[in-house]
This record gives C-alpha cells, sequence and structure tokens, in this order.
C-alpha cells in the first residue's frame, strides 16, 4: 500500500519515482530475455557443430577424392578438344609415386606403343599420395567395381578409345586407409563412355 502524503507535489514526486523504477525493472527484464535467447542459440549452435564433426570426418575424405575427380574429368575432357585441334592421338595414363599425378603422352596411333612426346603432370602436393591412391584392374575383384582402368587413349578421329575394346571405363580413387578395409562408399569414379564419349565424375 502506497503511504500517505500530505501534500500533491510529494504524492506526484512518489508517483514518479515508481514509474522510473518500474521502467528500470522493465529495461532489466528485457536485457535477461535477450540474454536467455542468445544462450539458447549458443547452447543450440555447440550441439548441431559438434554433432556434424563427426560426419564431416566420416565424409571429409570422399568430398576431398570428388575434388581430384573432377579434375581428371577436366583434363581428359581438355585433350579430347586438344586432339581433335592438332589432328593427334595422345594416351592419358594415371601416375601415384611420390605424389598424384597423371602422364599425357602423343602417339602415332592409339594401337600404337610408338611416343611422340610426353608429359607430367601432379595434383597438388606431395601428402596426397599418402592420403589417396588410384583403383586398378584388381577392384574388380576385390572391391566389386567393374571397369576399372587407368589409361585411355584419344584419337581425333575415332574418338575415346578404352582398353580391351570396353564401352565403359572408369579411373577410381580412393582413401589408402579404405583398401585395406575394402571400404567402397568413399571411392570417387570418372567415368568414361566410348560411343559417345561422355565424361562423368562422382
Amino acid at each position: 500500500m502506497a503511504p500517505e502524503y500530505r501534500t500533491d507535489v510529494a504524492r506526484e514526486r512518489w508517483e514518479q519515482e515508481e514509474w522510473r523504477h518500474y521502467e528500470l525493472w522493465e529495461k532489466v527484464e528485457a536485457v535477461r530475455h535477450r540474454f536467455r535467447i542468445w544462450l539458447v542459440t549458443v547452447v543450440v549452435a555447440i550441439a548441431l557443430i559438434l554433432s556434424a564433426i563427426p560426419v564431416l570426418m566420416d565424409r571429409g575424405p570422399r568430398w576431398r577424392g570428388s575434388i581430384l575427380a573432377r579434375q581428371i574429368a577436366e583434363e581428359v575432357s581438355h585433350l579430347k578438344v586438344r586432339a581433335a585441334l592438332e589432328q593427334k592421338s595422345y594416351r592419358f595414363s594415371l601416375m601415384a609415386g611420390d605424389n598424384l599425378g597423371y602422364r599425357v603422352e602423343e602417339v602415332s596411333t592409339c594401337s600404337s606403343s610408338e611416343r611422340v612426346s610426353d608429359e607430367v603432370h601432379w595434383f597438388g602436393s606431395p601428402y596426397l599420395s599418402k592420403e589417396y591412391t588410384y583403383l586398378d584392374g584388381s577392384a574388380q575383384i576385390e572391391l566389386g567395381i567393374p571397369a576399372i582402368t587407368q589409361t585411355i587413349c584419344v584419337d581425333y578421329l575415332e574418338g575415346i578409345q578404352l582398353q580391351e575394346q570396353a564401352l565403359v571405363a572408369a579411373f577410381g580413387i580412393v582413401p589408402v586407409k579404405d583398401l585395406a578395409e575394402k571400404r567402397i562408399d568413399r571411392v570417387s569414379l570418372v567415368t568414361i563412355q566410348k560411343e559417345t564419349g561422355l565424361i562423368r565424375f562422382d
């Protein structure tokens, strides 16, 4: 209950003071409300980040392998254009050693082993060869992935030529540790069709 005052001035002062206290309390409550919202948002964000870490660690190698697959697909596409413009034949081979890369050999024909020129290109930094490797023909038996190859030839007249008269071939990139575990869900593929010359990466 409000105290009784003898003058209207004193009552008005008291009411003003009460109103100031009310406004201050409203401001304090507004700050506390905003802080609670901020705190909940931060907690939810941290929980989402922590839950995403295992997924990122598991799928990260797959995504980086897809980047390499895209680079290989682009190089093969450029080689097709180059062969058509220069009216020459080129053999494209994957190379793995101290790094991952590829070799481009100018040949007289795709059926010939005679090399006119030879170019070697490497991808990125040497750590790639420690993290990734190329699949070879044994992957068809051990991992059940068909049509794996490491070499194709691009002829300006006959288009893409694959080994053993195959109609489809694929370059495969896999994390090194996945080979021992025979894990194939993180394999990245560059698929090449002979008749259409279509190149896809996944």
